[in-house]
């Protein structure tokens, strides 16, 4: 009886360390079963302002000196341009996307009142049957580099005399409707746009430039605020 009794007392001692061994675990497994999941508030990523630039060149004589522009990524067309935009963005009011009548979609631009209206009426008339280069850039969803590339190159067959273009671009519709939205957030920025409580656009006076006579070419500059904005964009 006396083994017996000391065989129960060891097994009994074993089972108890054993418990005490596991219990801390099973406890620790069991009260995190039960406590509630707290949820971690994660901040939403800011996505980046929507800047868009539109710049519109005239095409220079192929002296050899002038740069290069490559229009049209599937069907390659170089042409020489003149260094200097003779339109930018602080001349555009507004741009939209616009439907086409084969099904597709183009993008309509227009400018300010009086000096983004004679400033084109004034290159179409001084490059009747040349190229009119047209130039964009415009952020994206991400923190990468902003999108750029010519867009388009329409020849010029009229004078436009209304202060509004409309071509169609190298890019697709998600890519047009990004830089339009780009146009529009810098021309309310640069107060060419001032949005309403319909949603509706009114035109200010250009007063940035004042009413330039017939004869005077814009003064525009690569380096505009709405250029410097999106290099600030870019930055870390």
């Amino acid at each position: 009886m006396r083994i017996a009794f000391q065989r129960f007392n060891s097994f009994f001692r074993a089972g108890l360390l054993f418990l005490l061994m596991v219990a801390p675990d099973l406890l620790g497994a069991d009260a995190q079963a039960t406590r509630p999941t707290e949820a971690k508030a994660s901040k939403p990523k800011k996505k980046p302002d929507p800047y868009g630039i539109l710049r519109l060149f005239l095409e220079a004589n192929n002296d050899g000196n002038s740069p290069k522009a490559t229009v049209i990524r599937r069907l390659p067309q170089t042409y020489a341009v003149q260094q200097t935009p003779f339109v930018d963005e602080r001349d555009i009011v507004r741009a939209t996307v616009v439907e086409a009548p084969d099904g597709g979609f183009m993008i309509q631009v227009e400018l300010t009142q009086p000096h983004g209206r004679q400033a084109l009426e004034m290159g179409t008339v001084s490059s009747m049957g040349r190229h009119l280069l047209i130039f964009g850039q415009w952020t994206t969803e991400s923190d990468a580099k902003p999108e750029e590339r010519w867009l388009a190159a329409p020849v010029v067959k009229n004078v436009l005399r209304t202060g509004t273009i409309v071509f169609s671009a190298d890019m697709d519709r998600e890519e047009a409707d990004r830089i339009v939205a780009g146009i529009n957030w810098v021309a309310v920025k640069l107060k060419n746009q001032k949005k309403g409580k319909s949603g509706a656009a009114s035109t200010p006076k250009d007063k940035s430039k004042g009413a330039a006579p017939s004869n005077t070419k814009p003064k525009v500059s690569p380096d505009s605020s709405a250029q410097q904005a999106i290099d600030n964009a870019k930055k870390p």
